[in-house]
């Protein structure tokens, strides 16, 4: 991952990559700043170009030493302590005990007993947000990724989960993602699965193109695909003919994926639905395991050339392998620790050179034959155009 991608890729300016980096270091900070927390503030700064870090121009520990004078057990640090902004409602501040953050009731009635009014100063003030991210389409994303910063670690604290909701207040945006981080920090799993299917880029395109193209027959098909009903001996042994092409090339390495994993194609007991396929096809172009760490990967990719509605793969790969919340299909194993930040955004910026929708309609057919590095090609993939959000 070079210097600065991620600024191009968004085209930020100077202006902005300050202002973002420092959103995220607030949020982490006010939990435990764990090195999982570091990794990605690291991976933050190269991917924005920032040489040196930016003035830290939010929370500064004046603010949180005025608002909290006296405290007992000694003085406020940066680690257990953050400003927060419920909507609509006036400055605050909380602190917390560490020995609070392992037990949820203790942590929710300390935090109501320390919530104090503080004087009003300058935390995230809205004109400086809207001087530097003018569109409001540039701070919704802005609001999404921070709940990455959020869950960045195995559980989501109360801390975070009030720091993000004070950064989203002060972008002025509605975001779901953001509404959902307290779901996150009870492990709301219904909650959670509802949003995910209901903002899933890849089954709302899957059932659209397939009642475009077939109507009612074919959902039904689909449908059946999905429960592992549906057979079709031709496009399973067209998918087995692969084994055919020579080693190297891009169909035979897929075939082989499929295979020494135990698999199956589609048209086969338990395949997937064909349209689907470009899931385990992006999984051989890229190189990525199919381990949970892979399958961060994987969705950091997806998110990185779906556009706006892409931030719901990154959010699957954190519930699913970071939280290890049971809210992915029944195949799917949940996970621990397995968002890796540098490697997922570094998969990100790659899903950005992408010049075809994978989830459309393409002739993925006429690529198996090639090499795979022809077929990476004909994909834009090995290009080191970035193209802009």
């Amino acid at each position: 991952m070079s210097a600065g991608s991620l600024a191009r890729a968004f085209g930020l300016s100077q202006d902005q990559t300050g202002p973002l980096f420092n959103a995220a270091r607030v949020i982490l900070e006010a939990g435990e700043l764990t090195l999982r927390a570091q990794r990605l503030l690291e991976a933050l700064r190269t991917a924005l170009g920032l040489e040196v870090l930016p003035a830290r121009s939010l929370a500064p520990e004046s603010d949180l030493a005025a608002a909290f004078p006296q405290r007992s057990g000694g003085t406020i640090n940066k680690n257990d302590s953050c400003l927060i902004k419920t909507p609509r409602r006036a400055l605050s501040a909380v602190t917390w005990h560490e020995s609070f953050r392992s037990d949820a009731e203790g942590q929710s009635t300390r935090m109501t007993r320390a919530r104090t009014k503080a004087p009003e100063g300058q935390f995230l003030p809205r004109s400086t947000w809207h001087g530097s991210f003018p569109e409001a389409s540039s701070r919704q994303v802005l609001a999404d990724a921070l709940v990455i910063a959020a869950c960045v670690d195995e559980e989501v604290t109360l801390a975070r989960e009030l720091a993000t909701a004070r950064f989203a207040d002060a972008l002025e945006v509605p975001s779901g993602w953001v509404r959902l981080v307290g779901s996150l920090r009870r492990r709301s799993t219904f909650a959670i699965k509802r949003q995910l299917v209901r903002r899933s880029p890849d089954a709302r395109r899957l059932f659209s193109r397939t009642w475009e193209e077939e109507g009612v027959l074919g959902v039904l098909r689909a449908v059946q695909f999905m429960a592992g009903l549906y057979r079709d001996a031709a496009l399973a042994a067209r998918f087995h003919a692969l084994a055919q092409l020579e080693t190297g090339s891009f169909g035979r390495t897929f075939h082989d994926h499929i295979q020494t994993r135990g698999l199956s194609f589609p048209g086969e007991k338990g395949g997937i639905p064909e349209r689907m396929i470009h899931h385990d096809l992006m999984h051989v172009l890229n190189e990525y395991g199919t381990d949970p760490s892979g399958e961060c990967e994987i969705a950091g990719f997806y998110a990185g050339f779906s556009g706006p509605e892409g931030f719901t793969f990154i959010m699957i790969a954190l519930t699913t392998f970071q939280l290890g919340l049971a809210v992915s299909p029944a195949a799917v194993t949940p996970a621990r620790g397995a968002f890796d930040p540098e490697r997922v955004l570094a998969a990100f910026l790659r899903g950005r050179r992408l010049t075809v929708d994978v989830m459309g309609r393409w002739d993925y057919w006429s690529l198996l034959p090639l090499p795979l590095s022809e077929a990476r090609e004909q994909l834009g993939l090995l290009s080191d155009t970035v193209h802009p959000a």
